[in-house]
């Protein structure tokens, strides 16, 4: 029996329990957080769309305009396209 690099069968570990797709989401959420500067906070990635939380609908309408140019940075910083649209959540409502 041929012996593999220990990274073949990490990467093989990784890939059969899902583990990469949670790695990619978090530096993907990281990511999405430094480039937010506050206005809004990213908390997870599903399916190509960053899923962040804002305080309250004021702050959803002012931070809308900007999301198309916050997608082609984040996607810029990330090297590749990973995401292509935002969902909103209201803080309130994730709360409750």
């Amino acid at each position: 029996m041929p012996l593999e690099p220990l990274s073949h069968e990490l990467n093989s570990f990784a890939a059969r329990h899902g583990l990469t797709d949670r790695l990619t989401a978090t530096a993907v959420v990281e990511a999405a957080n430094r480039l937010a500067e506050g206005r809004f906070v990213a908390t997870s990635v599903h399916h190509g769309r960053l899923i962040v939380t804002v305080p309250d609908a004021e702050a959803r309408h002012l931070a809308q305009p900007t999301i198309p140019a916050f997608i082609a940075a984040l996607n810029e910083a990330l090297g590749q396209r990973r995401i292509y649209g935002v969902t909103f959540r209201l803080a309130a409502h994730e709360r409750q």
